[in-house]
């Protein structure tokens, strides 16, 4: 049994390597800050939605920590999207954002 079960998580492990490898599609994240227009004062943890461009459903999201700063990782290289960014007390705004190049996106 012993035998049997080494080649076997070999094989297992050199499957999942290579699986994951050749599913790799190239992606950026996009960064940005959260400020309030009025007093420049970033917005601590402000609700960010990810979206596709031509849905309201989101996809991923995250909350902006206690600078107003938020990340959003692994968005795929050719996608049109939107973020929509919400708080309480605030007016919700709509960013469209198209990932043409392997490049990072800073919003600010």
């Amino acid at each position: 049994m012993k035998r049997l079960l080494t080649p076997i998580l070999f094989l297992l492990a050199a499957f999942s390597i290579s699986a994951k490898t050749f599913s790799d599609k190239p992606t950026i994240k996009i960064t940005g800050t959260i400020v309030d227009s009025v007093t420049q004062q970033p917005v601590e943890f402000a609700n960010i939605a990810l979206m596709k461009s031509d849905s309201n459903t989101p996809i991923d999201g995250t909350v902006a920590d206690e600078k107003g700063q938020f990340t959003i990782s692994k968005l795929a290289v050719g996608e049109s999207y939107k973020i929509v960014i919400s708080f309480i007390g605030f007016e919700s705004k709509t960013i469209p954002v198209k990932v043409d190049e392997k490049k990072d996106i800073d919003l600010g």
